[in-house]
């Protein structure tokens, strides 16, 4: 069994698709979500608005941008198959809360956070906006090139 983290770098134009996507708004899915089933995903961590809400993050920081600037990290936690095979919905839970802590103490500023039961295998999608210790936005100082 594994545990699986992927993450990725976002501009500001990936991020609509990716919202409505997250927080099932959009009408088709790359995916093989199961109509109906969004019922049971679970909100850890709700935004509305994330451009707003990122935005209101790098202004705290006093961080500069560019048009082209990487203002979000996409990240999935996740686990094999067989992990989550006779477990409840709490443990589960549980597990992806860990998640979560992990990554507000690793990469902090977190925007959102929510998980999906309605595809195969249970998952979080976690996005978080690359800000550095020093309060500059820099993904490739935050999670590498």
């Amino acid at each position: 069994m594994y545990c699986i983290m992927r993450t990725e770098k976002r501009k500001r134009t990936d991020l609509s698709g990716i919202q409505k996507e997250n927080t099932r708004t959009a009408t088709e899915y790359n995916n093989r979500v199961e109509p109906g089933m969004d019922i049971l995903n679970v909100d850890l961590l709700h935004s509305n608005n994330w451009m707003q809400d990122i935005q209101q993050e790098i202004d705290k920081a006093g961080a500069r941008t560019r048009s082209n600037s990487v203002v979000a990290l996409d990240t999935i936690y996740t686990a094999s198959p067989q992990f989550f095979q006779g477990r409840t919905n709490e443990e589960n839970d549980q597990f992806f809360r860990d998640c979560l802590q992990f990554h507000q103490r690793k990469f902090g500023h977190i925007i959102s956070a929510v998980i999906h039961y309605d595809e195969t295998t249970p998952h979080l999608h976690v996005v978080s906006v690359p800000l550095t210790r020093d309060g500059r936005l820099s993904a490739r100082d935050v999670i590498g090139n």
